[in-house]
This record gives structure tokens, C-alpha cells and sequence, in this order.
């Protein structure tokens, strides 16, 4: 009867811990598949002295997202006379891959 008792608990100990195995690794998955949009860095704050949030504006303006992040590489290295904004940072301005072509030309025009 004992026996009977830990023989049912063990395996059902053992198939609760293949399910919770098989469930971490479908998350897994589904989270590195989800995460697959790439941003792409058209225009540091460094160049020409530029106001990044008025060209991310146009951008979004026109339909296309983007995201502005600070960029700590080129921070760590601000003495090397690059245009440092108001919290002291370089920032970058990035835009999804199928957004690159209409992105870069926007930002040709509105210079």
C-alpha cells in the first residue's frame, strides 16, 4: 500500500517535470522567434549637431517607427568632440529593416 503510494507520486513527480521541461522549451522558442526585429542605427545626435527627436517625429510622421537610444560606445568616448545632448549622452536613432530605404530617404530630404 505504501509502495503503491510512492510508485504513484514519483511518477507523477516525473511527469510533472517533463511537462514543465517541454513547456520551458516551447517558451524558448517562441520568445527568440518573436524577438526577431532588428533595428538599424541611421543617424547618430553627433552628426551636424542634430536634433534626433525632430527627425524621429518625421519619421513617425510618415508611418515609419522608430526608437531613439543612447548610445554608451560613443559616450564613454564623448571628448573626442562629438555633440552631447541633454542628459549628457549620444544618441541613435534606429528604424525596423523594411523601414531602412523609405527611412534614409526621408532623412535626406528633411535636413
Amino acid at each position: 500500500m505504501v509502495v503503491e503510494k510512492l510508485v504513484k507520486s514519483l511518477a507523477n513527480a516525473w511527469f510533472l517535470l517533463f511537462i514543465l521541461v517541454i513547456g520551458l522549451g516551447l517558451f524558448l522558442k517562441f520568445k527568440t522567434t518573436i524577438n526577431k526585429e532588428q533595428w538599424f542605427v541611421i543617424i547618430h545626435s553627433d552628426v551636424n549637431k542634430i536634433n534626433i527627436y525632430k527627425l524621429q517625429r518625421v519619421l513617425s510622421n510618415n508611418g515609419i517607427k522608430s526608437r531613439v537610444e543612447f548610445d554608451d560606445a560613443l559616450t564613454n568616448h564623448a571628448v573626442r568632440n562629438y555633440y552631447i545632448g541633454d542628459k549628457g549622452s549620444i544618441r541613435k536613432l534606429m528604424v525596423q529593416e523594411k523601414d531602412l530605404v523609405r527611412a534614409k530617404r526621408l532623412l535626406e530630404e528633411n535636413r
